[in-house]
């Protein structure tokens, strides 16, 4: 049984930004992510070892954007897409990488790649 696990508005505190300004302090991008996966097994068992661990896929994304300072969020929603499909059995994901504050007036800039693997 495939199904879909969202994780949402997940906020991450790190060096982001094209601007030297942006450089100097940390900054929060918030993530949406989304990933299909068979949850026959996770539903039959009931045990977390079955499916994928949510704060582990957390953990993955905020490492990411901690150990490297990312000039766009193009490149960060690129590379922690990879890092997590590179990491866990999912047949498809699709994230979403929100800038607030980014641009005057707007509520964020955003950025969305899928990959199916």
């Amino acid at each position: 049984m495939e199904g879909t696990i969202k994780i949402e508005e997940f906020q991450i505190h790190c060096t982001m930004g094209a601007h030297s300004y942006e450089r100097k302090i940390d900054q929060v991008v918030t993530i949406d992510l989304e990933m299909k996966l068979n949850l026959a097994e996770p539903v039959r068992t009931d045990s977390i070892v079955d499916t994928v661990d949510y704060e582990a896929v957390c953990t993955v994304c905020k490492d990411l954007a901690k150990t490297r300072r990312y000039h766009l969020i193009e490149t960060f929603a690129y590379e922690a897409l990879n890092a997590v499909l590179d990491t866990f059995p999912l047949k498809w994901a699709k994230i979403r990488v929100c800038k607030p504050g980014a641009i005057p007036l707007a509520r964020c800039v955003s950025v969305e790649f899928e990959k199916h693997t």
